[in-house]
């Protein structure tokens, strides 16, 4: 979300990737993030900005100023030619989460049927035995899932944030050139674990970050689409054989001032 400052605040500012819920309800109502910036409510290196409020609710470890919530660091991995042997020497990202940390995220239920609600809920501990990520096949992104709420966050009547990763449709592009507007994009590709063939990589596709402000109403409850990116060579082939679908609906929240 834009903001306005000057000298060293300026600086300090820019390195804020994430607000806790508090300041992001304040931010909703059109309220600037300089407002809320203390840099004794920073965590990760200034990357985290938390209310007074929140701070108090968080773990006593992570209270303390060198505190991390999560760390990453570098994995060698090695691939090995099947024709020649020849190595290729690379490395992944693994992420460690800090004590009573972890991955959140929200749903919105469009369809609430409890069928649908069971489904889901089986299919994502299904995913978290599975593992969240890459490297499953060596026990990395094994999790565990519990529900801890429901939130009650504005509806999308105006100017709005978008809190998933969003692919507008040919109608909603327009909305993108308002003045109020502020976004970035993101290129996403990956792999593909299929059972029907394996070490595909997925179309790459161009999103709009989680954290981006729309400046219209969408025209439609739920703006964005879904898209199938699997793999298609240049002869027309599709080796996979089904649908490989990447998610590209909005979670959207609706903002009372604007892109503040």
């Amino acid at each position: 979300m834009l903001f306005r400052s000057q000298g060293n605040d300026a600086k300090k500012l820019k390195r804020v990737e994430y607000v806790s819920e508090e300041i992001f309800r304040s931010l909703l109502k059109g309220e600037p993030l300089a407002k809320f910036f203390d840099e004794k409510l920073t965590l990760q290196k200034g990357k985290v900005l938390v209310g007074k409020k929140d701070l108090e609710k968080l773990p006593a470890e992570l209270k303390k100023p060198e505190a991390s919530i999560w760390d990453a660091e570098p994995r060698p991995r090695v691939t090995l030619d099947r024709a020649t042997s020849a190595s290729n020497l690379f490395h992944i990202g693994q992420v460690y989460f800090a004590k009573e940390c972890g991955l959140w995220f929200a749903i919105r239920w469009v369809d609430a049927a409890p069928e649908k609600k069971k489904q889901f809920n089986d299919m994502l501990h299904e995913l978290a035995e599975a593992g969240f990520g890459a490297e499953r096949g060596v026990g990395m992104g094994i999790a565990k899932v519990h529900e801890s709420g429901t939130l009650d966050l504005p509806e999308a009547n105006g100017a709005w944030v978008t809190l998933s990763r969003y692919l507008p449709k040919e109608d909603e592009v327009s909305a993108l050139g308002h003045d109020s507007t502020a976004y970035s994009i993101k290129a996403v590709g990956g792999w593909v674990d299929s059972p029907t063939n394996m070490g595909q990589r997925r179309k790459p596709v161009n999103l709009i970050e989680e954290g981006s402000v729309i400046g219209e109403k969408p025209p439609r409850d739920v703006p964005g689409q879904m898209v199938d990116v699997q793999p298609t060579y240049r002869s027309g082939s599709k080796p996979l054989g089904h649908e490989v679908y990447r998610n590209g609906f909005a979670l959207a929240v609706g903002m009372e001032g604007g892109a503040g």
